[in-house]
């Protein structure tokens, strides 16, 4: 019923604030990366509803208010456990058709999101294409969305590496095969350019 109250009607998406394991991620992170999310939903005209606050949240908080709502699709953005780096990471965790007990698998995940890694405005924007993108496919999960400027990280971390200029995409490579240098490449690259492509693969 705190559900149903707090969020009125079925929106297409439903945005959820968290503290989840580190209230000092959602201070610092929260409403920029929020407004960002928001921004670039409504200018893809994509409905989104009111956005609500969960104290002590886990991910899982996002299943139960899909449930109650219905809505399309829920984006939880929460603390992530203080780590070496930072305690003011965050991540935001995305399902489509969200519902209590479902598979870890089916959420895809952005994360990294801090000052030191992805600033909020940009993390915030290129959530927003995700959203878009598992809404056309209606299908989220299998895969964690690492956002970060350090190639010796990214090389490390990550199957596959999207290289975006100026919000163009200029390249996805494979981060087995690909070096620091054909990386950098594409970084100054304007025009879509793969030295490395991937086939196959979502």
């Amino acid at each position: 019923q705190k559900i149903r109250a707090a969020i009125p009607g079925t929106p297409i998406v439903q945005l959820v604030i968290g503290d989840g394991l580190s209230s000092a991620a959602i201070t610092a992170n929260a409403m920029d990366c929020l407004a960002a999310i928001r921004d670039g939903l409504k200018a893809r005209g994509i409905e989104i509803g009111k956005s609500i606050f969960v104290r002590y949240c886990r991910v899982g908080a996002g299943d139960a208010i899909g449930d109650v709502t219905g809505c399309e699709l829920v984006c939880v953005l929460v603390g992530e456990r203080p780590g070496l780096a930072t305690a003011e990471s965050m991540s935001a965790y995305i399902t489509y058709n969200a519902y209590v007990g479902m598979p870890e698998s089916k959420r895809t995940v952005v994360s990294n999101i801090h000052k030191d890694g992805t600033a909020a405005v940009e993390a915030g924007a290129y959530v927003a294409d995700v959203i878009e993108m598992i809404l056309k496919q209606k299908a989220s999960g299998v895969a964690v969305i690492f956002v970060g400027e350090d190639l010796d990280v990214l090389l490390a971390l990550c199957d596959r590496i999207m290289v975006i200029n100026s919000g163009r995409i200029t390249g996805i490579v494979d981060a087995r095969t690909t070096t620091k240098e054909d990386v950098g490449l594409l970084m100054t690259q304007s025009e879509v350019v793969s030295s490395n492509p991937v086939e196959g693969g979502n």
